[in-house]
């Protein structure tokens, strides 16, 4: 079964919504509990998964070798010249 990306189709534009919607969504719902706890659980859960997104793209571009490890540094190093 082969799907095919389809630009502002009903998976996509779903994606949009709960990206745009959610911060929202989870900003309204610690102010109205006042939950320090419920605070901190959600940017552990957001945090985590931000590092483990990252992680597996760093994995997944190393194993197959798209680009290499200096082109994808998260820091603005253009001016820096590798010597190796």
């Amino acid at each position: 079964m082969n799907h095919t990306f389809e630009a502002y189709g009903p998976a996509h534009l779903t994606v949009i919504f709960l990206t745009i919607a959610s911060p929202f969504l989870l900003a309204a719902l610690v102010r109205r509990t006042k939950s320090r706890k419920l605070e901190r659980s959600i940017v552990i859960a957001l945090s985590s998964l931000l590092v483990l997104n990252y992680v597996t793209y760093m994995l997944l571009v190393g194993r197959f070798g798209a680009v290499s490890w200096q082109q994808v540094l998260p820091l603005q190093l253009c001016d820096w010249e590798w010597s190796w």
